[in-house]
This record gives structure tokens, C-alpha cells and sequence, in this order.
């Protein structure tokens, strides 16, 4: 394989390891939803990790797709990854959105909304992470 291949395989393994954090954290998020109460400031800090975490795989990402060598079999296959990421960070961003508009009844009313919300991203991130592998051996 040529240097370009080699990097560009480094690169997907690296955001295999992100989507895994990714997974690991929405999947914190989700503990979190069942305790009662619901610790908003903790569950801030987890949704802020995850958003983190969904920023980090993008960069790496980008990077992919710019060393990816021209014709190379992953790229389509990183940009439905890319696709995929952009729809990850807008839901992401939506439950930071709904922590902060939280009433003075907290972050409890809006429980329904912020499960759907983790099993859609449980569901990406478990996607993403497929399409990656696909793309390893591509």
C-alpha cells in the first residue's frame, strides 16, 4: 500500500476509536435519563462530552477525505459518513438545546424527547461505525 492508503487507513481506525467513545457516551447519557432526578449540570457535562467527541470525528473526517488518495474506494463511503456526522451533530446540539430550555421543572420533563433522541444516536454512531469498517477494507 502506499503511504496515502496507509494514512488514510490510520485516519478511518482513528474515528472507529471516536465513534466508540461516541457510543459509550450517548450510552452515558441514556443511564442518566433513568436516574430520578435527573442531575441537569451532570447530564450538561455529558452532553458537552459527547459534542466533543461528534466534533473530533468530524475533523478526522475531513482529514480522510483530503488525503484519501483520487478514486480510492472509501470515498464514497466517507462521505455518507460525512452525511451521517452532520445529522449526529445537529440531534447532538438539539439535546444541549433542550437541556438549556429546560423549564423551572428541569430537565425530567423532557425525558421522552431526550431518549429518542440517545436510541436515534445509539443507532447512528452503531452505523457509523459499520460503514467505517466497510471503508477499512474498501
Amino acid at each position: 500500500c502506499s503511504p496515502q492508503v496507509n494514512a488514510l487507513a490510520q485516519g478511518i481506525r482513528q474515528n472507529i476509536a471516536v465513534q466508540n467513545n461516541e457510543l459509550a457516551a450517548v450510552t452515558s447519557l441514556g443511564a442518566m435519563l433513568a436516574e430520578n432526578p435527573i442531575d441537569q449540570t451532570v447530564f450538561a457535562a455529558g452532553q458537552s462530552s459527547l459534542l466533543g467527541f461528534v466534533k473530533q470525528g468530524i475533523a478526522i473526517r475531513e482529514n480522510n477525505q483530503k488525503i484519501a488518495p483520487a478514486g480510492n474506494a472509501a470515498l464514497p463511503g466517507l462521505a455518507m459518513v460525512a452525511m451521517a456526522q452532520m445529522t449526529e451533530l445537529n440531534l447532538t446540539m438539539g439535546i444541549g438545546m433542550m437541556v438549556n430550555a429546560a423549564s423551572a421543572g428541569g430537565i425530567d420533563s423532557m425525558v421522552a424527547s431526550l431518549n429518542k433522541t440517545v436510541v436515534e444516536l445509539k443507532g447512528d454512531f452503531a452505523g457509523g461505525i459499520t460503514q467505517n469498517m466497510k471503508n477499512l477494507v474498501a
